[in-house]
């Protein structure tokens, strides 16, 4: 009875152990943003393989407001299902529409960026607004062994910089003011 036990123990710590390293060395997307393709200038906030912060702050928020950047998309794992091809989708409130030229990338090889212009409109029920959040992700098939990852938080506020705080303060103040908790998005995927 006692020789049962152990081997269920051990068979359990066994699986368990499994699950977490198959779970951590997962295929995942990642995504960046080179701030330089933002207009308006945005900051962009990288967490190492978490999510992906865009910030605009802007003097006042707009029906018909326009927001882009250009968001690379890549895979490091090189056990992955090569080509992937990954639809574009975002997820907001209703405020803002959101689309991706192409509305599709195509994953080649580990560590090869695909690329699609992200594109933020505001629309008349965000006119006014003080902050407004999309979500965007790639979203791979069904059985392509590969996770959306975290995806790109893209954050519009409305304000200026304080002149008495300085860069670093203020970007910093920006980051937990974009991070703060919200209700969650609507899925806008078709």
């Amino acid at each position: 009875m006692r020789r049962i036990a152990c081997s269920v123990v051990l068979l359990s710590a066994l699986l368990s152990i499994t699950a977490l390293w198959a779970d951590g060395n997962r295929a995942h997307i990642r995504y960046d943003v080179d701030p330089a393709t933002a207009v308006p200038p945005a900051t962009v906030i990288k967490n190492s393989e978490g999510i992906t912060v865009v910030i605009f702050k802007v003097p006042a928020i707009k029906a018909g407001d326009t927001f882009a950047f250009r968001a690379d998309m890549s895979c490091k794992s090189t056990r992955g299902p090569y080509p992937v091809t990954a639809t574009v989708y975002t997820q907001s409130s209703g405020k803002t529409a959101a689309a991706a030229d192409p509305p599709s990338v195509s994953l080649t090889a580990p560590d090869t960026p695909a690329s699609a212009l992200v594109t933020i409109t505001v629309q008349p029920s965000g006119d006014g607004a003080s902050k407004l959040k999309a979500h965007v992700k790639a979203d791979p098939p069904p059985g392509s062994h590969m996770g959306t990852g975290a995806g790109i938080k893209v954050v519009i506020m409305k304000g200026t910089a304080t002149a008495w705080v300085q860069p670093e303060e203020q970007m910093l103040l920006d980051v937990l003011d974009a991070l703060e908790p919200e209700a969650p998005p609507r899925d806008d995927r078709p």
